[in-house]
């Protein structure tokens, strides 16, 4: 079972398909995620999925494919779906819905209540147009969600097997490494948690900087193990160092070569919608692995149930 470091009682899953009515790899990987997760927690599960017509970037053409299954696949599909979450023991629910599926995606976390989203990318590159890997209903939840968003690469494993999480040692930051470090007891995955420390700019003006990084290297650890108390039933290895977060934690990927980033978002001022920070925006169109975004106590989602 999942460390009880944040609860989670209700999951909501975005349930995307193809011209034929047939899961995309992307939610197939999702569904199996949520799955995991609603097992280790014991939350149920909402499957939505929207007919509304969608449009696919077509990278090789330079143009848009506008696909939607017919109604009568997409029902059989969805009865499909219902029936696996069923077999699993889960408390799940499905839901088809007419409007965009980031709003609807959005609309149903408020309305439920939801812990978590879990969606999918699409099994192409997932190139929108802009050449970012990630696509428009990804880019939504991750900004506007209520609450927090994993976001599923197609044929990721489930559970994850290495995981890296970032803090910045605020609130969030915390709330970002113990999840991290919940997932990966449970998954008996390998964990590293990594910082960016940061120069003052008094202290890059003086001449004994080593001194001052030595000190804050040790107070980042010890803030860092603090934080994590109990939660960690496996050792994580913490990479502390002076360098730009967004470097940070590129290179760390790019050495560990994780299934799943876990990073916290950040809350301005309470302004609806404006969550992720520089960090976190630089990195999304970046990262080719699956990516949990956790929210703020404070962000306030700008999407209303009207």
């Amino acid at each position: 079972m999942l460390p009880d470091v944040q609860p989670i009682s209700r999951l909501i899953v975005g349930i995307d398909l193809d011209d034929e009515g047939a899961m995309t790899a992307g939610a197939r990987s999702a569904l199996d995620q949520a799955i995991w997760l609603a097992r280790q927690t014991g939350a149920s599960v909402t499957a939505l999925h929207a007919t509304r017509p969608d449009e696919r970037w077509l990278a090789a053409e330079q143009t848009y494919e506008t696909t939607r299954p017919s109604e009568g696949a997409a029902t059989d599909a969805l009865e499909r779906v219902r029936g696996e979450l069923e077999e699993q023991g889960l408390d799940a629910n499905v839901e088809v819905t007419k409007q965009r599926p980031g709003l609807a995606l959005c609309r149903a976390g408020l309305r439920t209540g939801a812990d978590f989203v879990v969606v999918g990318t699409r099994s192409e590159a997932e190139a929108d147009g802009d050449g970012r890997p990630l696509g428009s209903v990804a880019l939504t939840l991750l900004r506007k969600f209520p609450t927090s968003t994993w976001v599923v690469r197609p044929h990721a494993p489930v559970p994850a097997q290495r995981l890296v999480a970032a803090t910045d040692l605020s609130s969030v930051g915390d709330d970002a490494t113990r999840l991290a470090a919940s997932l990966a007891t449970a998954a008996g995955a390998a964990l590293t948690i990594v910082h960016a420390l940061q120069l003052p700019l008094a202290v890059q003006l003086a001449h004994d900087q080593a001194a001052y990084l030595e000190k804050a290297r040790a107070r980042a650890i010890t803030h860092i193990r603090q934080a994590l108390g109990e939660t960690a039933g496996v050792e994580p290895r913490l990479d502390v160092g002076l360098t730009s977060p967004t470097r940070a934690i590129l290179e760390e990927v790019a050495q560990r070569e994780p299934d799943l980033v876990v990073m916290g978002s950040v809350s301005r001022g309470g302004i609806p919608g404006l969550l992720m920070g520089n960090t976190a925006e630089r990195l999304l169109g970046r990262l080719s692995c699956s990516v949990v975004c956790v929210k703020p106590a404070d962000f306030a989602c700008p999407v209303t149930l009207d």
